[in-house]
């Protein structure tokens, strides 16, 4: 939330979100993932090193990070055609 770590973090932490986001929907879960990793470059911005380490890390840990962000991986679910999707690469 705007360089302010210390509230983002208090935030996410009273929504008890991070005990069920596995139970919940893909979309859910992305959300909350990249939520995290905003969470963990605004400590690392501020400079709050250990922070960062541990909010990026859980992304990281996983090896998958690509996929737990949905960065350049197809879902299953999309309403694109083939014909799109080959025009959106270009």
């Amino acid at each position: 939330i705007h360089n302010d770590f210390y509230t983002a973090r208090d935030l996410l932490l009273m929504s008890h979100l991070q005990e069920a986001v596995h139970n919940m929907d893909i979309a859910t879960q992305l959300l909350f993932n990249r939520t995290m990793a905003q969470i963990g470059l605004c400590a690392f911005r501020k400079g709050l090193i250990q922070d960062a380490h541990y909010c990026l890390s859980e992304l990281y840990g996983s090896g998958r990070i690509r996929e737990i962000l949905a960065q350049g991986v197809a879902l299953r679910y999309h309403d694109r055609t083939p014909e799109q999707e080959k025009l959106e690469k270009r």
